[in-house]
């Protein structure tokens, strides 16, 4: 499927404020589906967002990558699958964005906090994961993370928010500690703070605090290949038979005030210590 979204949006308010924006996305969307020899429909989707027309895929590439989605269906419709345990990984960049989204975006969105019986899908409750830990370091001290929604050349960017509010780029934990929230005027003023720019309304819905581009980075970077060597290493010395790779992924959701997340990984390969050859696996998700 193709779509394109031209949006303009008016704001008025009390305060004396008159703008109007304009934003056009454009999105690429195919599906591939195989069924396996347990009857179970195996689906292969690639999706693409951009603002800008001419950095859509052309003709070549897009049959490129329909032809690629086709082998990887039938090769994840005959791949075994594998119990459920728990073990060493190494998470490619899309993957990483998405567990993170899910396990530490969304609980920093600051109605989190609060409740939100007005939440886009279901009622809101109430999450308390990150409530009084503004300060507290609450992941390795090497991590850390951001959301900016100024950048221009990615799908979330947008220069004034759904309040009137310029947009601005949010770090949300810095070297482990964790230093903020994403906020509207709303949950701001519950926190005796300022909008920080991050009010966004589903069409005629209230304003709600939401991330646009999330990002993650490391104080320490290796390349796959060490990181792969390195996951061996530590599969020897823990007396474990294999670790994964698992590269992009499909989708993912949460329940922040359960503090439960799931992802799932598109392509799942087991890497063995003293094996060069990776063999792929079907039917692994993601839950923390």
């Amino acid at each position: 499927g193709f779509d394109f979204n031209k949006t303009g949006s008016y704001i008025v308010n009390s305060e004396g404020s008159k703008i109007f924006t304009e934003s056009k996305n454009y999105w690429l969307s195919f599906t591939v589906e195989v069924v396996n020899k347990k009857g179970l429909i195996i689906p292969i989707r690639y999706s693409l967002a951009r603002s800008n027309l001419a950095k859509m895929p052309r003709y070549n590439e897009l049959k490129s990558l329909c032809e690629s989605c086709i082998e990887d269906a039938f090769a994840i419709k005959d791949a075994p699958s594998m119990a459920n345990g728990v073990y060493p990984a190494i998470l490619d960049p899309e993957n990483t964005g998405v567990i993170f989204h899910e396990a530490i975006g969304h609980s920093l969105e600051g109605d989190s906090l609060q409740g939100d019986p007005e939440s886009y899908e279901e009622e809101r409750e109430k999450s308390t994961v990150f409530e009084d830990k503004i300060g507290d370091i609450i992941m390795p001290t090497n991590i850390s993370v951001y959301d900016d929604p100024t950048r221009a050349d990615l799908p979330g960017y947008y220069h004034i928010d759904d309040e009137g509010v310029k947009s601005e780029k949010v770090v949300l934990v810095r070297e482990g500690k964790l230093e903020n929230f994403l906020h509207s005027r709303q949950s701001a003023g519950y926190m005796k703070l300022h909008s920080n720019g991050h009010a966004r309304a589903q069409k005629d819905k209230t304003p709600k605090p939401r991330m646009s581009n999330i990002f993650v980075e490391s104080s320490d970077t290796y390349s796959v290949g060490d990181l792969e060597e390195k996951m061996k290493q530590y599969c020897v010395e823990n007396k474990i038979p294999f670790g994964l790779i698992m590269e992009k992924a499909s989708s993912g959701f949460t329940l922040p005030e359960d503090a439960y997340f799931a992802t799932f990984p598109v392509h799942i390969f087991k890497v063995f210590p003293n094996n060069k050859k990776r063999e792929r696996i079907s039917g692994v998700y993601i839950v923390g």
